[in-house]
C-alpha cells in the first residue's frame, strides 16, 4: 500500500467517488488504534487504491467519515496506521456504525444499521470458521495418507474427512445463496451473484446414449457466463471482480482472433447501459487492451471499437481533442489491417526506375515489405536477420520477394546501407524525390516495420520481427486455410509504443 499506486490509474479511472445527492455519515471504532492517521481507499480492478480521503482516529479509536454528498457504491477499504486494512461495503445505506479490534479485524467486527456490511461480515466470519476447520481436517488427512498400510478405521476416517470437506464447501455456497435469495436487492447480493458461475445442465444425448455435441458444456457456459451479472449495477466497477471476469471471458473463453474478440466485445458492450460507468469501464478497458496488444492483427479490434462506439458518441467521457486523436489513429490503421490490400508504393530503385509494390506482389507468392530508415540502429540489426530468413526460404524453393523501402531520402546513406547489408538482390527503393505519401499511408511512426502480402496483394502478416518472417511464411505456406492461430509480434523497435 503506497501513495505511488494511484498515479498510473487516474486517467483511465477518473470515476467520481462522490455523487451529487444526499450525504454519508459513517462512524467506525477500532480498538488498538488511538490518535493516529488512516486512509479511506476503494477497490478498482484487481488492485487497491488509496488517498480517497485522509482520516484521523481520535483517542478512543473512533473515526467519522462524513460528507454532504453520497458515496458511490463499491467495496472500500479503511487503511490503518500499520497499513493493515478491513473492507466496508458502501451500498444503499450510508449512515451506519462499525466496530472492531486490531487483534482480529474480521472476527471482532460488529455492524449496526448497514445490512450490506452485516451480511458481508456475517459471511466472512462463517467462512473463517469453516476455513479453520478445513485446515485441521486437511492436516489430519495429510497425516493419514502418509500411512503405507492404513487400517480399516483409518480408511473410514479418511472418507469421513473427505465428506466433511465437501460438506463445508457446500455449506459456504449455501450460505451465499441464502443471502442472494433473502436479500436480492442489496449491493452485497449483486456482488455474490456476479461471482457465480452459471449452472451447466448435462449435455444432451441421442437415443443410443452418445453425446450430440461434445462442445455443449463449453458453449452453454460461455453463452450464460454473464447471466448472474447485473450490468445496471455501476457499483461493481469499484470491486475487484470486474477485471478478472472480463479478462476470463475475452482471453480464456474467446478464440484469440479479431473476429471472435470483436463478437465478444460487442456482446459485453450491448449489455452495458449507455452513459453509465459500466459502459465507460468496459469500453475504455477494451480500447486500451487492443490499442497495445502484441498479438498480430488485434488492431482490427481497436479499429472496430473506434468506428462503432467512439465515432458514434458512445464514449461520453472523452473530450473532443482526445476523441480526434483516437479516431485519426483508427483511420490510419484501417487500410493496413490483415486481409486488406495496402496502399500501393511506387518508388525509385537504385537505378532510378519506378517500381510498383503491387506489381511486385502480383508476380510472387509472398512479398515481404521491409520499411526501414538507413540510419536506424534497429534497422541495421534487423536487415541481416531478415536476409538470413529470406535466403533460407528461397533455398527451400518458396517463392518470396522483398520490397525494401527506405523511409529517409539520403541517397548516399541508402546506397551504403544496401551494400553493407548485402541486400542488393532485393528490390531496393526509396522516395528520393519526396513525391510519395507512403510514410503516412503506412503509419510509420517507428522503424523497421515488416509486412507480408500474398499474390492477391492482401496483407497476411504485419509488424513481425525480422527473425519471425521465415517461420511465419513456412507455416503459412504449409497451412491449408492460412489460419495459424495467435501470433505474438516481436517487433525490432521495442522502445516505440505502438
Amino acid at each position: 500500500m503506497r501513495k505511488g499506486f494511484l498515479a498510473s490509474i487516474l486517467l483511465l479511472c477518473s470515476f467520481l467517488i462522490f455523487a451529487a445527492k444526499d450525504g454519508h455519515d459513517i462512524t467506525i471504532k477500532v480498538e488498538g488504534v488511538k490518535n493516529a492517521k488512516g486512509q479511506l481507499a476503494y477497490h478498482y480492478e484487481t488492485k487497491k487504491y488509496l488517498e480517497i480521503d485522509s482520516l484521523h482516529f481520535d483517542k478512543k479509536g473512533i473515526v467519522n467519515i462524513k460528507g454532504d454528498k453520497k458515496l458511490q457504491k463499491g467495496i472500500y477499504l479503511l487503511v490503518l496506521p500499520n497499513q493493515s486494512y478491513f473492507e466496508l461495503l458502501i451500498g444503499e445505506e450510508q449512515e451506519f456504525y462499525m466496530e472492531t479490534d486490531t487483534s482480529d479485524l474480521i472476527k471482532s467486527m460488529v455492524v449496526k444499521e448497514s445490512i450490506n456490511n452485516e451480511l458481508f461480515y456475517g459471511f466472512l466470519q462463517f467462512w473463517g470458521e469453516k476455513q479453520e476447520e478445513n485446515k485441521k481436517l486437511k492436516n489430519e488427512l495429510s497425516g493419514l495418507k502418509k500411512i503405507e498400510k492404513p487400517k480399516k478405521d483409518e480408511k473410514v476416517r479418511m472418507e469421513e474427512i473427505d465428506k466433511k470437506l465437501s460438506d463445508n464447501g457446500e455449506a459456504i455456497r449455501s450460505y451465499q445463496e441464502k443471502i442472494i435469495t433473502s436479500h436480492p436487492k442489496t449491493f452485497y447480493a449483486h456482488i455474490l451473484k456476479a461471482m457465480k458461475d452459471p449452472e451447466v445442465p448435462d449435455p444432451p444425448k441421442d437415443n443410443n446414449g452418445n453425446l450430440i455435441d461434445s462442445n455443449f458444456t463449453f458453449k452453454y457456459y460461455k453463452a450464460h457466463y454473464w447471466d448472474n451479472f447485473d450490468f445496471n449495477e455501476d457499483g461493481l466497477v469499484r470491486t475487484p471482480i470486474l477485471k478478472g471476469k472480463m479478462d476470463r471471458y475475452l482471453n480464456k473463453m474467446t478464440l484469440q482472433i479479431p473476429d471472435s474478440i470483436i463478437k465478444s466485445a460487442d456482446f459485453i458492450l450491448s449489455q452495458a447501459p449507455k452513459n453509465s460507468e459500466m459502459m465507460k469501464y468496459f469500453l475504455a478497458n477494451l480500447l486500451n487492451e487492443y490499442a497495445n496488444s502484441k498479438i498480430m492483427g488485434m488492431d482490427a479490434v481497436y479499429v472496430h471499437l473506434v468506428q462503432n462506439y467512439y465515432d458514434k458518441g458512445t464514449a461520453y467521457w472523452v473530450d473532443d481533442a482526445n476523441l480526434k486523436k483516437i479516431s485519426d489513429r483508427a483511420k490510419s490503421l484501417s487500410p493496413l489491417l490483415i486481409g486488406k490490400v495496402p496502399p500501393n508504393m511506387v518508388l525509385k530503385d537504385l537505378g532510378g526506375k519506378y517500381v510498383s509494390m503491387h506489381d511486385v506482389a502480383s508476380k510472387n507468392k509472398y512479398t515481404v515489405l521491409f520499411l526501414y530508415d538507413s540510419g536506424c540502429g534497429h534497422c541495421k540489426k534487423a536487415a541481416p536477420k531478415l536476409k538470413k530468413g529470406i535466403d533460407t526460404l528461397k533455398a527451400k524453393k518458396i517463392d518470396v520477394e522483398v520490397y525494401a523501402a527506405c523511409t529517409e531520402v539520403n541517397d548516399q546513406e541508402w546506397r551504403k546501407f544496401v551494400k553493407d547489408k548485402s541486400i542488393t538482390e532485393w528490390i531496393n527503393v526509396a522516395d528520393i524525390d519526396k513525391h510519395s505519401y507512403f510514410r503516412s499511408q503506412y503509419d510509420i511512426t517507428s522503424t523497421p516495420q515488416v509486412y507480408i502480402v500474398d499474390k492477391n496483394k492482401k496483407i497476411i502478416a504485419k509488424r513481425l520481427g525480422a527473425e519471425q518472417v521465415q517461420d511465419f511464411i513456412e507455416r503459412y505456406d504449409k497451412s491449408k486455410d492460412g489460419k495459424l492461430g495467435p501470433v505474438q509480434m516481436k517487433e525490432d523497435n521495442p522502445s516505440e509504443n505502438q
